[in-house]
């Protein structure tokens, strides 16, 4: 089988019309994610294995998302025949396939097209069979196909050469075939009985219910006869007068007991609050006690503070009038240090100003020699620029020039060339003439007919046999006009005079650069603005009068006409009398700063004294007021008597108490009042007890009594007999259906030895590929023709093998299920959407080589997102076009 085209429009995001064309072997469309990859295979799906009619989800899943009726055409090659199927789903749903049989439609399309693929119906929906796992979608390539029941059978077909030897001839099929029928007069299909045999077990079955349940009703007489007689004998216990008796008088003694507990916890707890209130009484004499202790040691403590500060203030005093006395005299002789100081800065100063500016002098000194260098290398460059302007001839022109007598030389050369020589050699007074110019032993260049006259003898006619004499001759003008025209431009008569001009701009230029690299280093370019050289030199004029202005400025300041010629004392001698005098003034102002500050730290201390002594003073006032106040209000010895008192009655209530707690019980009050509850509960339960069993006892004599009339042990008897009737038929049939289990038994496992045979040929196909990617490996099958394990040496299961290894093996068992189909005639074709995704590069290329080998006998499709990495595959590339509406 092969497909050739495929056209779909109100697919998914395909709502215009697309058309992909195939060709025979590998094909492979490379596009990115969401090109609609998946969608072209889901419509190839569609129209071959979906029914017209079908509206289940895969059919509404196709509808564009703005809503439309899936449309899909293809062309595609089997059973040796060109056929065109189209379909529409949804709205105006309808089917049809051309082909050599004509134009079917509708049902009869549909049937046709599973005739041709070997397909089964599967419902309303659509249809089933090995040829729909070929059709590999995304994500699908990682677990083994999954097999329908016509797949399988449909292998099964392709395997199977001679099933009658395989499986035990006809008849054995038919004996077989005789067990199943025979079982399934008395079993169903999951093994259940029915008919005979279920009414057998469902009869049994209610006959053991119904003797269990007199059974149980048996065993439930005899348990109410125990019961009956245990509640009697409890009755008779519960009803004792002389244990009642005793549990009231228990009752009564516990209630007085609590009682008498509960008047001696008030009187312990009236006896807590009075020792709490004396306790508070001499708790309080106490700490007034300890605070007028502690307020009078302070303010005896106070009082010697003051002394001691009354005393301090007066030295800090003392000592704050000498240190004033002494930072007046420093600072006298600050001044007088200060104004010696003032006068050698001055003198420093003057004589500093007047060092300074005798450099000045010597810049303006230097300049005016620059100025004048300057001035003569600019008036030799001027004059170098005269002699070069007045020489035109530069290299240029001079080749110009020659270009141009090239061309006049060439142009005569030219027509030499082509002219006719006549050279004249008379005799005899003769005279020759040329155009009416006489000529004698010269050589002539004609070009165009002339007429040459002898005197005395007649004319002569040549006619050279020039083609184009007109044109040589214009030539040869033309280009001696431009040769003259440029020689008179440069003023120059020929091209040797030309040379010579040149010869002598060429040494023009030289004085001419000469001149201005003096310049240059004179006036650098970076001083003068915009480059130009006047300009330099304006800047330079302009440079000297500014520092001569800024000289005479100076020397103004100090009173001075020009630089004198025996200046004042070196700058270092200046300097040292003025840093002596500053030192001078330095050690004076330390001394003064010394002074001012043990002034100030005197006069602190003095404040900080007198403010003690202050604050020691408001203290102790502070103190001796509160001591008369408290003092006045309660005298020390109505404390002491308040205190004598309060510990007396403490002591008195404390034995009281002693005495209470040893008349009070052991137990608590809560274990007392549990006890009353307890003994309460048990008089009120004793009671609802004798109650009950009385209700009791009576329900259990009616129950025995009506029991005993239904003759219980008959009923048990005959439900007996009759469930070892129906148990006696079950085991018949039991028997019966172990024994065709058996038979049938043996025909399935000899069916499977028959299986195992037939899944060679499977195992053969996959062989060679399978070792193309794993070397000497050999895969099982299980009998539903999956994969089961892989033999490298040792046995794999595949479930347990990686992702990408078990992503392969399935594209190989589809491989190998494709190359069944087309062994036996079926058609088949593989279209695999992103499949391999999790091979590795070197695993990846030998797939190439298996899809490459197997592309010589049928037709492989491969979509996928990853084009660099299936560049290798050597595929037919495919791409998605525009196509024209399908209705």
């Amino acid at each position: 089988m092969r497909l050739d085209w495929v056209e779909i429009e109100q697919v998914r995001r395909f709502v215009e019309p697309v058309r992909l064309t195939f060709g025979p072997g590998l094909n492979m469309l490379a596009e990115p994610n969401e090109a609609g990859k998946s969608t072209i295979l889901a419509a190839i799906r569609a129209a071959f294995v979906l029914k017209f009619g079908s509206r289940s989800d895969a059919v509404r899943t196709l509808a564009p998302y703005g809503g439309g009726a899936p449309h899909i055409t293809l062309g595609f090659k089997a059973a040796g025949a060109a056929w065109r199927l189209e379909k529409r789903f949804l709205s105006r749903a309808m089917a049809r396939l051309e082909g050599p049989d004509g134009v079917l439609e509708g049902e009869a399309a549909e049937a046709r097209l599973a005739d041709l693929l070997g397909l089964e119906t599967q419902g309303r929906q659509g249809w089933s069979g090995l040829w729909t796992t070929l059709l590999v979608g995304q994500g699908e390539s990682l677990r083994p196909p999954e097999l329908s029941d016509p797949a399988r059978a449909t292998i099964g077909d392709c395997l199977r050469s001679d099933i009658d030897d395989l499986t035990g001839t006809t008849e054995a099929r038919a004996l077989a075939a005789s067990v199943r029928s025979q079982i399934a007069v008395f079993r169903d299909g999951n093994g259940r009985p029915r008919g005979r045999f279920k009414a057998a077990v469902e009869g049994a079955a209610r006959a053991r219910e119904q003797h269990g349940r007199l059974l149980r009703r048996h065993a439930q007489l005899e348990d109410d006869l125990r019961r009956l007689s245990m509640r009697r004998s409890t009755l008779a216990a519960r009803d004792d007068a002389a244990v009642q008796e005793r549990q009231q008088r228990e009752l009564v003694e516990a209630r007085r007991a609590l009682e008498e507990a509960r008047r001696l916890i008030e009187r312990d707890q009236a006896l807590e609050a009075r020792i709490t209130a004396h306790e508070t009484t001499r708790r309080a004499c106490n700490a007034e006690r300890t605070r007028r202790g502690e307020r009078r040691r302070a303010l005896a403590a106070k009082a010697a503070d003051s002394a001691a500060l009354a005393a301090r203030v007066d030295t800090l005093t003392r000592e704050r009038g000498l240190h004033a006395t002494t930072t007046a005299h420093l600072r006298r002789r600050r001044d007088e240090v200060e104004a010696a100081r003032d006068a050698a800065r001055t003198g420093a100063q003057r004589a500093r100003r007047l060092a300074g500016l005798a450099p000045l002098a010597a810049q303006v000194a230097v300049l005016d020699q620059t100025i004048a260098r300057a001035q003569d290398a600019l008036t030799e460059h001027a004059a170098a620029s005269r002699r070069l302007r007045a020489l035109p001839v530069d290299e240029a022109a001079l080749k110009r020039l020659r270009a141009l007598h090239l061309a006049c030389e060439s142009a005569r050369a030219g027509m030499n060339a082509q002219a006719t020589h006549l050279t004249s050699f008379l005799t005899g007074g003769h005279v020759l003439s040329v155009d009416g110019v006489p000529v004698s032993g010269e050589r002539i260049a004609l070009v165009a007919a002339t007429r040459l006259a002898i005197a005395g003898v007649g004319e002569l006619l040549i006619e050279p046999g020039v083609s184009d004499p007109e044109r040589l001759t214009r030539a040869v003008r033309e280009a001696e006009g431009a040769l003259a025209q440029a020689l008179s431009a440069v003023g120059c008569v020929d091209l040797a005079a030309a040379e010579g001009g040149r010869e002598q701009r060429r040494q023009a230029e030289a004085a001419f650069e000469a001149a201005r690299q003096m310049f240059d280093v004179i006036v650098p370019p970076g001083e003068r603005a915009g480059g130009d050289a006047e300009a330099g030199l304006v800047a330079l004029r302009a440079r000297r009068s500014a520092l001569a202005d800024d000289l005479a400025a100076g020397l103004s300041a100090l009173g001075l006409a020009a630089i004198p010629e025996d200046p004042p004392g070196s700058s270092d001698d200046v300097d040292a009398t003025e840093r002596a005098a500053q030192s001078t003034l330095d050690q004076v102002n330390a001394d003064v700063a010394q002074a001012e500050l043990e002034a100030r730290l005197s006069a602190e201390r003095l404040e900080q004294a007198t403010q003690g002594h202050l604050r020691a003073r408001e203290e102790a006032d502070r103190l001796q007021a509160e001591e008369s106040a408290a003092v006045t209000a309660d005298p020390d010895e109505a404390l002491v008597r308040r205190h004598e008192e309060a510990e007396q009655a403490i002591g008195a209530l404390v034995r009281e108490r002693e005495r209470l707690q040893h008349a009070r019980p052991a137990e608590g009050l809560p274990f007392m009042e549990a006890a009353v509850d307890r003994l309460s509960r048990q008089i009120d339960e004793g009671r609802s007890e004798r109650e009950r069993l009385r209700t009791e006892i009576a329900q259990l004599q009616g129950t025995i009594r009506g029991v005993e009339g239904e003759g219980l042990d008959e009923k048990i008897a005959e439900a007996a007999r009759e469930a070892d009737g129906f148990d006696r038929e079950c085991a018949y049939y039991e028997r019966e259906g172990a024994i065709l289990d058996r038979l049938h038994q043996a025909l399935v496992d000899a069916e499977r030895e028959a299986t195992e045979k037939y899944l060679a040929p499977l195992q053969a196909i996959l062989r060679p590929a399978l070792q193309a990617l794993f070397p000497r490996a050999l895969l099982s099958l299980d009998p539903q023709f999956g994969p089961l394990s892989l033999d490298r040496g040792q046995t794999e299961q595949v479930a347990d093998l990686s992702d990408g290894t078990r992503e392969q093996i399935a594209v190989l068992v589809r491989l190998g299920f494709a190359e069944l189909m087309l062994a036996q005639g079926r058609p088949a074709l593989l279209v695999l959407d992103d499949a391999l995704t999790f091979s590795d590069s070197g695993r990846l290329e030998r797939m190439f080589d298996i899809f490459g080998a197997v592309a010589a006998r049928m037709q492989i499709i491969v979509l996928t997102c990853r084009g660099e990495m299936f560049a290798g595959l050597g595929a037919r590339r495919l791409t998605i076009d525009a196509a024209a509406r399908l209705d």
